[in-house]
């Protein structure tokens, strides 16, 4: 008896494991299109547009099928983001003394505008994300580094996102 459920258990895994659902996500984007992405950084968020275009840069080489060109005459899809908020506030008190805070949240704001070849405006988007700072010790600034870096991934996050709606609403359109 125990030999009969070993075996069905062993044929149930091997169809688990070879006989599946193949889905994939795919990008639906015809291979071969250029993405133009342009960032610009009005806020008082120090180097967060070099850090967000680098990841989104990174993210799109990574996870999609456009090329990437800096050339926006000749590109088929256009990126405009703008970072405007940038903000910190109080996360945490250290409960040694209730003066000062141990960690802080930051918070950006990001404006996304994508465009076709021709100008056209296909999507506009306004994103929000934050992170939090700690201080490594009660009297020093908090070392904001790695959390900027973790900002800009994660606006990188939105825009991939935002990048798959507009493939969907577009091959909706069709």
């Amino acid at each position: 008896m125990i030999k009969k459920f070993f075996g069905s258990g062993i044929l149930f895994l091997i169809n688990f494991l070879f006989c599946g659902c193949p889905y994939t996500l795919t990008e639906n984007s015809p291979e071969g299109l250029q993405l133009f992405v342009e960032v610009h950084n009005e806020s008082f968020g120090l180097l967060m547009g070099p850090l967000i275009d680098q990841e989104i840069r990174k993210i799109v080489v990574k996870t999609s099928s456009y090329s990437l060109t800096s050339a926006a005459n000749t590109a088929d899809l256009k990126l405009y983001l703008t970072v405007t908020g940038y903000s910190d506030r109080p996360e945490s008190y250290d409960p040694d003394d209730s003066l000062l805070a141990s960690a802080f949240a930051i918070m950006s704001t990001v404006k996304l505008r994508w465009e076709g070849g021709a100008g056209e405006v296909l999507l506009e988007e306004t994103l929000s994300s934050d992170a939090s700072a700690l201080k490594p010790i009660s009297l020093a600034s908090p070392v904001d580094n790695q959390t900027r870096q973790f900002l800009a991934e994660s606006v990188a996050k939105e825009v991939y996102f935002s990048m798959r709606k507009l493939n969907y609403l577009s091959s909706e359109k069709k």
